[in-house]
């Protein structure tokens, strides 16, 4: 039996790592979209910040065309982080026992939530994400590494 997982993306290792530091820090948005259960926010970087249409939050990735990756589990009130919040409208709230998923509109982009309570549907709703939790990662231009779907 192994400890560590290869993730492999056209015949080539994408990223080789215990399970763990896969979930936690995926290297690249197709490590991030293979693992599942993430969310990727689209946006760009800008010097200290991350830009998802007119919602900034503070950053440090390299400039440029990156994603945001949002695990369901880290999601908190929005004042919990204020460097790290954002807004949207709720589009789904089902229950699934320990918690409700929700499904919010970010900026035309869905994110799915871990949440105590339900929201109700089209309600604008804010939530923040514990920084030491983010994970920016660089759309790069190679074409194996191709924006994924969010």
């Amino acid at each position: 039996m192994s400890d560590r997982i290869a993730v492999m993306r056209t015949g080539e290792i994408a990223q080789c790592d215990r399970p763990e530091v896969l979930y936690d820090r995926p290297e690249t948005p197709f490590v991030a979209s293979f693992i599942g259960g993430f969310s990727l926010l689209g946006g760009r970087s800008d010097r200290n910040a991350f830009l998802i249409g007119p919602q900034t939050i503070h950053s440090s990735a390299p400039e440029g065309p990156s994603v945001l990756v949002v695990r369901p589990e880290d999601a908190r009130p929005a004042e919990s982080h204020p460097e790290i919040r954002l807004q949207g409208r709720v589009q789904s709230a089902a229950f699934q026992g320990r918690c409700w998923r929700l499904v919010v509109e970010v900026e035309g982009q869905m994110v799915r939530l871990d949440w105590p309570t339900s929201a109700e549907v089209g309600s604008a709703f804010g939530f923040s994400l514990p920084p030491d939790r983010c994970r920016l990662l660089p759309l790069k231009s190679n074409p194996k590494q191709s924006k994924p779907e969010t």
